[in-house]
């Protein structure tokens, strides 16, 4: 059995929803449903480690090891396994990394959703595209030369997909924002916003000039 229906088995004879699950592993909800939908294959250990915890099991059990393949009294046996132990079936990941693309990747879907369920009044959407602006540019500046440093060769191609993800959704973020302000209907909502997002793009403008924000 794949790991995604060993989780939502686990999970369910638990009575847990996906939600408590995410919340218990520090994971993003929509990595719980990716995983249990067969759409992640390939699980960072961290990640799994996580689960298996909320669980109350071992990896071990989740990835279906059996005991005669992975030494009885080793994987088979031991609730704390590491990485070292899933030599062969389990490549190598940098635990730095794997946290700014489940970031990344988590900021994205919060701005994806909250503009697909749209409704949202114009200060909402405001809040949203300073919040995801001000994510991109702070990684961007501080941290993103060093994620790719810490990166294990099979976490480049997950990294470069989040980060595009992110700037996909920074700029629909600015876009839904235009497309609620000329649809205001309240100037004064307008007036009270517009300066302050005025001085918001100009202090993000440094970021753009130093070249690390685009």
């Amino acid at each position: 059995m794949p790991i995604g229906p060993r989780v939502k088995e686990r999970r369910k004879e638990l009575g847990l929803s996906q939600e408590n699950l995410a919340h218990g592993a520090g994971l993003s909800w929509g990595s719980i449903q990716r995983l249990e939908a067969g759409q992640v294959t390939d699980p960072h250990y961290s990640t799994l480690s996580n689960i298996a915890n909320v669980l109350g099991t071992t990896v071990a059990e989740l990835v279906g090891e059996e005991p005669a393949l992975a030494g009885v009294g080793k994987v088979g046996a031991s609730p704390d396994a590491g990485p070292e132990d899933f030599e062969g079936w389990l490549r190598p990941f940098d635990i730095r990394a794997a946290y700014w693309i489940e970031n990344l990747t988590s900021q994205a879907e919060l701005v994806e959703h909250t503009i697909a369920r749209g409704g949202y009044d114009l200060k909402t959407i405001w809040y949203l595209e300073g919040t995801a602006r001000e994510f991109w540019g702070t990684y961007s500046l501080t941290v993103k030369k060093l994620v790719r440093e810490w990166c294990a060769p099979n976490q480049v191609q997950a990294l470069t997909k989040a980060e595009a993800r992110m700037k996909e959704a920074r700029k629909a973020a600015t876009r839904a924002y235009l497309e609620r302000r000329d649809a205001e209907a309240d100037r004064q909502k307008i007036d009270e916003l517009e300066p302050r997002r005025r001085a918001r793009e100009a202090e993000y403008a440094r970021y753009a000039n130093a070249g690390e924000a685009t």
